[in-house]
């Protein structure tokens, strides 16, 4: 099958561009999970800590229908509940 230098060249070529590829995407798919788990993460602190200002905000002003209308506002919210 692989008798001439040309043919050993470039199947080791195209075996080596091969593996460069599989590795780069594994590389670049691994990277980019833990990107996004790490923004995910930042994100969703992000919004409890948003959320916890402002019911702490309408707590200090003693109304009861703020506070619960602020509640109900953040509980509107999608993944909030």
């Amino acid at each position: 099958m692989l008798k001439t230098l040309k043919s050993k060249t470039l199947f080791t070529l195209f075996i080596s561009i091969g593996g460069t590829f599989i590795l780069l995407f594994f590389f670049i798919s691994n990277d980019y999970e833990k990107l996004a788990k790490s923004q995910f993460k930042a994100s969703s602190t992000m919004l409890s800590s948003s959320i916890f200002q402002t019911i702490k905000g309408s707590m200090s002003s003693g109304d009861p229908q703020l506070i619960a209308s602020t509640i109900q506002e953040a509980s509107t919210i999608a993944g909030v509940t």
